[in-house]
């Protein structure tokens, strides 16, 4: 293994719990916009083969470009 001082910490969460809750969340929300790349959209599996995210109930706004401090756009160290 590598050595490293990092720690792991794991704790529960009320938010979100569940398939049912976490396609709510998702199916509408900006990051499912048709202008966001795939590999950015939360997927779905079912015995190990990806399915078919359930379609939005409503038109899907286009995400906020974020920007720094500085002006210009966000980068990987932005928080949500």
């Amino acid at each position: 293994g590598v050595e490293t001082d990092k720690v792991c910490e794991v704790s529960w969460s009320d938010m979100h719990q569940g398939l049912a809750a976490h396609i709510d969340r998702y199916r509408n929300s900006p990051v499912m916009h048709e202008s966001v790349p795939d590999a950015y959209k939360p997927v779905m599996y079912s015995g190990g083969v990806r399915a078919i995210f359930p379609a939005p109930t409503k038109k899907i706004r286009q995400p906020r470009i974020r920007r720094t401090a500085e002006g210009g756009e966000g980068g990987e160290d932005d928080d949500d």
